[in-house]
């Protein structure tokens, strides 16, 4: 409504998730994304399209993030709006909450090491959230088949991937601990009935592969102009022949 409209973010690191899968074989058809880092989205891919996603209109709903808020009450930020102005509020939901609000620290590796009560909350709050979100995810998909994270902390945080898997071991997720820890590929284990996978974010290469594509049709619409143009001229040169 108002021009205002439900985006999603992260969709170079999705495209790229679904590409890399799709090399190594037959691509799950109920897939949860999970792009953790600083700015953190999870997304749901069936058959290789996204369905659900927890970002909207902008970066700043859904998981709690390194600066951001995550999702927040649409009147929490009218409260913050009237006690703090338009811009410090912007500040305040986008710069100075999240991970950096809760624990002093939007560095999840920081918030490991100060062993304080609030980065211990702080490092919870995450997990518990993405976990709650994934069951959204889960649900708009109708199941679950493979969890696959990516982003820095989804790629390198052993301790974060383990809270979230095990958030979801009422799905059949089941994760081995030794794997997990040393950041393999696979991190599910035998009794697992949903597979669980680490990709590394490739949004550089996505880029640069979607825009040799469009180079590529617009190339091939030029050349398929031209050709048509030079066909055009030869049916006129006929045509004026023949009327001569």
């Amino acid at each position: 409504a108002r021009g205002i409209r439900r985006y999603g973010f992260h969709g170079l690191s999705y495209a790229a998730l679904v590409r890399i899968l799709a090399a190594r074989g037959p691509l799950p058809q109920r897939l949860l994304a999970c792009h953790l880092g600083n700015g953190a989205s999870l997304c749901a891919i069936v058959n290789g399209r996204s369905v659900a996603t927890t970002m909207g209109y902008s970066p700043l709903d859904g998981l709690t993030m390194g600066t951001r808020t995550g999702q927040i009450d649409g009147n929490a930020v009218l409260r913050l709006v009237e006690d703090h102005g338009l811009d410090r509020a912007k500040t305040l939901l986008n710069r100075e909450s999240g991970l950096l609000g809760l624990g002093g620290s939007s560095d999840l590796r920081t918030l490991h090491a100060a062993g304080t009560a609030d980065a211990q909350f702080a490092l919870d709050h995450f997990a518990y959230w993405a976990v709650r979100h994934a069951g959204s995810m889960v649900a708009a998909m109708g199941g679950l088949d493979a969890v696959v994270f990516t982003g820095g902390i989804g790629e390198n945080d052993a301790w974060m991937r383990k809270e979230i898997l095990s958030g979801l071991a009422f799905l059949g997720v089941s994760s081995d601990p030794a794997a997990n820890a040393r950041n393999e590929s696979a991190l599910h284990d035998p009794t697992s009935r949903v597979a669980i996978w680490i990709v590394p974010a490739d949004e550089e290469r996505q880029i640069a592969l979607e825009a040799a594509a469009v180079i590529e049709r617009e190339a091939a619409a030029v050349i398929g102009r031209e050709a048509q143009a030079v066909m055009l001229r030869k049916a006129q040169t006929v045509i004026a022949g023949e009327g001569a």
